[in-house]
């Protein structure tokens, strides 16, 4: 499976449950959210600005997304809703850059790789903190995510999330898609 088949697959609408435990204070929270993926054209004006902002080689955008979530806490807390730009930059299809901006916040730049069992690894450092983050599809309708955040080579929060389909995958649409994208 290479990047663009990844996000072909990750298109559409989302249940999701995520847990946060908190390491050093021993705490978790819960909270479940809905989470749209949608494919962007490359010359969608948002993902031209993101490429220019990075100064990244547009002949080298693989493909975007955007990421919208409404989620809501499972304990008494606001409701929270944001949106989640990105693209993904390589010269190949399995390994690269992706540079995503939330809202109004600084871009920020992530490196990918696609490893032997399909599953998406994300890895960054911003403000001390290191990122590691896989993503792994059990099914076609089944997406799970761990998210670990280091600092001082410290595990400083490990976040847990499974997200379900909303409406099933349409065969057409997995057909698709490129034969190593089949998580059958």
């Amino acid at each position: 499976m290479d990047i663009q088949a990844f996000i072909q697959l990750s298109c559409g609408r989302w249940f999701t449950q995520r847990t946060c435990h908190q390491i050093g204070h021993l705490s978790s929270d819960a909270q479940s959210a809905q989470i749209c993926v949608e494919k962007l054209s490359l010359e969608d004006r948002a993902v031209l600005d993101l490429c220019n902002a990075a100064e990244a080689d547009l002949t080298l955008a693989q493909c975007a997304a955007k990421i919208s979530w409404q989620g809501q806490g499972l304990q008494i807390q606001p409701q929270e809703a944001g949106e989640l730009l990105m693209v993904a930059i390589s010269k190949v299809p399995t390994q690269g850059e992706i540079l995503q901006q939330v809202g109004a916040a600084p871009l920020t730049r992530l490196n990918f790789y696609i490893d032997g069992d399909q599953r998406l690894i994300l890895t960054g450092t911003r403000n001390h903190l290191h990122l590691e983050e896989r993503i792994w599809f059990a099914s076609s309708n089944l997406r799970l995510r761990i998210s670990l955040l280091k600092q001082a080579n410290q595990l400083y929060q490990a976040t847990w999330y499974s997200e379900v389909r909303m409406g099933a995958l349409l065969e057409s649409a997995l057909e698709e898609l490129p034969h190593a994208a089949s998580t059958k």
